[in-house]
């Protein structure tokens, strides 16, 4: 099936510039080209696999790219944290696994204003069990409005609150962090957060 749409109104958003390649594959389908722009001027583009029934999730290459983050994040979650608004561009690629569970990103590119990282994130949320966010993170500058944004695109969520409720592994590699009006140079550090607990490895 290939479909080619000017545009599509779901509730009170209106999703542009969709384009569909996929492929009928057993209780799924296989996406050769899927792009889409989503509100706050972000582009989309996933292939892979894809699986609508029980378990449902997708596993392939995602890129995600926003020219105004703070609409990306004011459609996904209702509101927007001060931090986002600050953002003028954000995006990702990377090879995700994604499931209502567990949210996997391999080979993790984050580009957002002048910062560049790479690595990896998993986060593992269960209905019985603190949501466990883990991050392997080595670039030219990490702020925290950029982990902010990261996990605001996977948990629907880019506020600190949302952060601090999760159960953090960081294992990070900077030239600069920026956090809380303070810069620090040189970091290279492994730590953990637990129950409002901070433990450095």
């Amino acid at each position: 099936a290939s479909l080619l749409l000017p545009a599509v109104v779901i509730g009170d958003t209106t999703v542009r510039e969709i384009r569909l390649d996929v492929k009928p594959d057993g209780d799924g389908w296989l996406v050769d080209q899927a792009t889409v722009l989503l509100p706050g001027r972000t582009t989309l583009e996933a292939k892979g696999r894809l699986r609508l029934k029980d378990n449902r999730g997708f596993i392939g290459d995602l890129l995600v790219a926003s020219n105004q983050p703070s609409g990306l994040a004011t459609w996904l979650t209702g509101s927007v944290d001060p931090e986002i608004r600050k953002l003028k561009t954000a995006g990702f690629s990377a090879r995700v696994n994604l499931a209502d569970e567990l949210q996997r990103f391999e080979n993790l590119e984050i580009a957002i204003g002048g910062a560049s990282l790479l690595g990896r994130m998993e986060r593992e949320s269960r209905a019985d069990a603190v949501p466990a966010l883990s991050l392997q993170l080595q670039g030219n500058e990490v702020r925290l409005e950029s982990l902010q944004a990261l996990v605001g695109l996977v948990a629907g969520d880019a506020s600190l609150s949302s952060i601090a409720s999760n159960a953090i592994a960081l294992d990070l590699k900077a030239d600069r962090l920026v956090a809380f009006g303070e810069t620090a140079s040189g970091v290279n550090a492994v730590l953990s957060s637990r129950n409002g607990a901070l433990t450095l490895d």
